[in-house]
């Protein structure tokens, strides 16, 4: 990845666009998430996948800037469709992406097959069972030091949310489609998760954040 402090490009969205698809390594691109090329308001980031002939080997994604928006750029080919299993968890995206290049139309054959290719599919009692050992080694080294290193605690504990986040769709064999599409769908489809989120990011206490994210845990983990 490149480095988010490192010197915006100075273009727009709509620009960086426009020259990606005039690129002649470009074989096709796609939208996914809430913004669209020509909105350049504050807040939010540009989602993109761009396909190439050929993947290069060690890279999967880019994140820059253009001017102050952030661009997610993942990096694909065509033959990363025709995969069994998705490359990459975010890759199930493609599934409900906007197509915004495609010369060769070989974007519109593929990406409709993929919601039989990519099943969604529950994970297994044995990821779940290690999902639950994985957040409880987590939530007792917390317990042991809400005194003497509250830093540490609420360190953990915040980057907790977002892998609790991550796995609440993981276990139930859901795209996750990033923090924003997630906590919608949360807030118009589990009333009990997205409250106990919201209660977590509006208690200063630690102790109170240790006992939210241990119901979230139930929650997710159920």
């Amino acid at each position: 990845m490149t480095d988010p402090t490192s010197s915006p490009i100075d273009l727009s969205l709509k620009e960086l666009g426009d020259r990606l698809m005039n690129n002649p390594l470009v074989t096709g691109m796609v939208r996914y998430g809430g913004r669209l090329l020509d909105d350049q308001s504050s807040g939010g980031d540009l989602d993109l996948f761009l396909f190439l002939d050929a993947r290069p080997v060690q890279v999967e994604s880019l994140h820059f800037f253009c001017r102050d928006i952030p661009v997610d750029l993942n990096i694909r080919a065509l033959a990363d469709l025709r995969r069994s299993e998705p490359l990459a968890f975010i890759d199930i995206a493609l599934i409900s992406g906007e197509i915004l290049y495609d010369p060769t139309a070989a974007l519109a054959t593929e990406l409709p097959l993929l919601r039989n290719r990519w099943p969604a599919s529950p994970a297994s009692l044995s990821e779940s069972h290690a999902t639950r050992f994985h957040q409880s080694h987590v939530l007792d080294k917390v317990r042991g030091r809400l005194q003497r290193d509250p830093v540490l605690c609420h360190f953990l504990l915040s980057s907790n949310v977002l892998w609790l986040l991550e796995t609440y769709f993981r276990v139930r064999g859901m795209g996750y489609l990033g923090e924003v599409a997630a906590t919608d769908w949360l807030q118009d489809n589990d009333e009990e998760a997205y409250a106990a989120i919201r209660a977590f990011y509006g208690t200063p206490a630690l102790w109170h954040k240790l006992a939210v994210i241990e119901r979230l845990t139930d929650i997710v983990l159920n």
